[in-house]
């Protein structure tokens, strides 16, 4: 049954839309004693399971004071980022002598996660301000001189990153009109970057033939031809009436469609579609693996849980066409492209970070030799140096549609 945008990752000609310092409270110094920071390139050099003991404890605290600062800190929190040195998660707060109610409430949350590793710094806004900021922009639609096609604020409150359908007249907006300031009177750094010029349509297309129950990371359509339409995403149940249901991206298919496996199989109708998410819905049963390997043929892993990334984070991604790419490092977890909300990460190494027919292929974490960690579903990527992919966080499919990882 189975066996270029080049900074920040939006292309600047063609575009393809594949589709946490304190320690403990009161702890004086941020890097652990005795443990010396760690280069990307110390990182490469390990094996899976040591970057993972090196990672994991940093990705448990970093994401769970990520969600503590979207729902309960949202008045204090700017955004959160695991440290150039790898021994540490930066926190950054508006406010950091509010740092011990913030980490207790991250205690709370997730009694294993480890203070020690969180240092607090201070932002000069908070993410609901630049959200409330980047909302006001993105309302003045044409009455600007350009196309806003991407739009997100760095992680430590400092920067705005566009993308800009005319480059050159969003620099000089941004340096002379009053709706550059934030709320506060302050103008914050604009990063402008080039995107695909007013008029020019995106490119939406570019494992082979998965039946029933469907994994993750299959090829989908484009029968006849060795590149699928698009890949599937994730193997998903409601959570409250039980239905299995198969995810890939939005773009891909309009409701309503019939979907085949890239062999021809049949494998079901299209019966819900969200745009906000850019996701589609494809009723039928499932099974939490996914595809891996660097071939037609493959292999599977076990899904051994789902997780929203955080800045520096590093990834994997899954999509038929590319079939594996790993070094992902994550640069921005709330970068708005095109309306949906989406994480950006570049390829370290220069190679291809996604092509077209990877869209609604898993992101996952290697957090363990034999099993993956679900992140999202691949929504964007471009080509040129560095490249880079974006894509949907698997927490906020999930809260669209009321669905868990199959079975649970």
């Amino acid at each position: 049954m189975h066996g270029d945008l080049r900074r920040y990752g939006i292309p600047a000609a063609a575009l393809s839309l594949l589709l946490l310092t304190s320690l403990a409270p009161g702890s004086a110094s941020a890097e652990p004693p005795g443990r010396a920071p760690l280069s990307q390139a110390d990182l490469d050099r390990m094996t899976d399971r040591q970057k993972a003991a090196v990672l994991n404890p940093l990705r448990l605290v970093g994401s769970t004071a990520q969600q503590v600062g979207r729902e309960q800190r949202q008045d204090v929190f700017t955004g959160v980022r695991i440290a150039p040195g790898h021994r540490t998660v930066e926190l950054f707060l508006t406010d950091p002598g509010k740092k011990d109610a913030f980490l207790a409430q991250v205690k709370r949350r997730a009694p294993k996660a480890d203070l020690g590793l969180v240092e607090v710094k201070s932002a000069p806004s908070s993410r609901t301000e630049l959200l409330r900021h980047i909302n006001r922009l993105k309302s003045l639609g044409s009455r600007l001189p350009f196309e806003i096609q991407g739009i997100g604020h760095s992680v430590d409150g400092t920067e705005i990153k566009v993308v800009a359908s005319d480059a050159a007249k969003a620099d000089e907006y941004f340096a002379t009109a009053s709706a550059a300031r934030l709320a506060n009177g302050e103008t914050p750094r604009y990063d402008v970057l080039q995107g695909r010029r007013r008029g020019s349509g995106p490119l939406l297309y570019t494992r082979q033939d998965d039946s029933s129950p469907f994994y993750a990371g299959a090829a989908l359509d484009n029968a006849g031809n060795p590149e699928s339409h698009c890949t599937s995403g994730i193997p998903a149940v409601s959570t409250w009436d039980g239905r299995q249901w198969l995810v890939t991206a939005g773009h891909c298919y309009a409701q309503g469609a019939d979907v085949r496996t890239n062999g021809g199989r049949y494998v079901g109708n299209v019966w819900r579609v969200l745009p906000q998410v850019d996701a589609a819905f494809i009723e039928v049963p499932t099974y939490r693996n996914t595809w891996d390997g660097l071939d037609a043929t493959g292999y599977t892993r076990y899904l051994n849980g789902v997780r929203s990334n955080i800045v520096n984070d590093e990834v994997c991604q899954l999509g038929y066409n590319s079939k594996v790419v790993c070094g992902i490092r994550v640069t921005n977890v709330e970068f708005d492209h095109a309306g949906v909300i989406t994480t950006v990460g570049v390829q370290k190494d220069g190679a291809t970070a996604a092509r077209g027919g990877d869209s609604g292929g898993p992101v996952i974490t290697v957090n363990h030799p034999d099993s993956r960690e679900l992140n999202g579903i691949v929504r964007g990527g471009w080509t040129g140096y560095p490249t880079w992919v974006v894509w949907v966080d698997v927490w906020d499919i999930f809260n669209a549609f009321a669905i868990k990882l199959n079975p649970s």
